[in-house]
Order: C-alpha cells, then structure tokens, then sequence
C-alpha cells in the first residue's frame, strides 16, 4: 500500500503525479477582526436580564435585581478575534461571565436588530442568551 503510494505520488506508477502540499508554516499571531466597542448593552428575555459595558465598568440588572454595583472587568477575545470573553474583577452580585460574538441576533420580542450574540452566566438567573447592541 505504502509502495503504491509513493510510487503513484511521483508519477512512477503511470498516473499522474500528485503535487505535494506546501508545508504548513507555523502560524504566527493571530489577528483581531475588531475590538468590543467601548459602550455596550447587552439582554435577554424569558428570562429578562441586561448586563451594560461602559467607561471600563460592568453592571448587571434582572427584575430580581434592578441594579448590581458596577464593577470593572477584562476583556479577552479568542485567537481569530471573533469572539470576546467578559470576566468581571472580583465577586459580587451580577454576572460570572459574559461571551459576545459579532452577528445578526433577535430577541424574539422586538423589531430592533442587534449587531452581536451573547451568552451568560448570570448570579440570580444562570446560563442565559441575548443579544448586544451599542446604545444610541
């Protein structure tokens, strides 16, 4: 099998050779489609929930919750930059994570269209979707 191969490969077979694939380079960074803008809303319905991004701060809010103190966050994206992971600093009520995806999103309530997908995992409602759009 292996004889076959090699001899079909460079042609000596009687077929045609098979060009051989370029060797696969290391690759080097990857590169950031876009950053999250600076002020961001994200929400949910069934259950209703909003997490805000603005001026370096996070703030989650649930009819449970109406406000949570705001507290600051880091921002990681993934290695093709089209995906973002949201940690707030520290433990306090709100959220333990948010991930933001650039893409078309509905909330299945409004007519308004979203610019990017969200998902989260909230203190008072757990694992929950939404959409992410910059306010006006």
């Amino acid at each position: 099998m292996l004889l076959t191969l090699l001899l079909t490969s460079t042609g000596l077979a009687g077929g045609p050779a098979i060009e051989a694939a370029p060797s696969a380079e290391p690759a080097g960074p990857a590169t950031t489609a876009a950053a999250l803008p600076p002020r961001l809303t994200c929400r949910g319905t069934e259950p209703f929930w909003s997490i805000t991004l603005s001026g370096g701060k996070a703030s989650a809010a649930s009819p449970d919750r109406p406000s949570a103190p705001d507290v600051s966050y880091s921002t990681t994206a993934t290695t093709h930059g089209d995906a973002f992971l949201v940690s707030p600093k520290g433990k306090g009520p709100g959220f333990r994570w948010l991930t933001i995806a650039a893409g078309a999103c509905s909330d299945g309530m409004s007519e308004q269209a979203y610019t990017y997908r969200a998902l989260a995992l909230t203190s008072e409602q757990g694992f929950v979707s939404g959409c992410c759009a910059v306010p006006d």
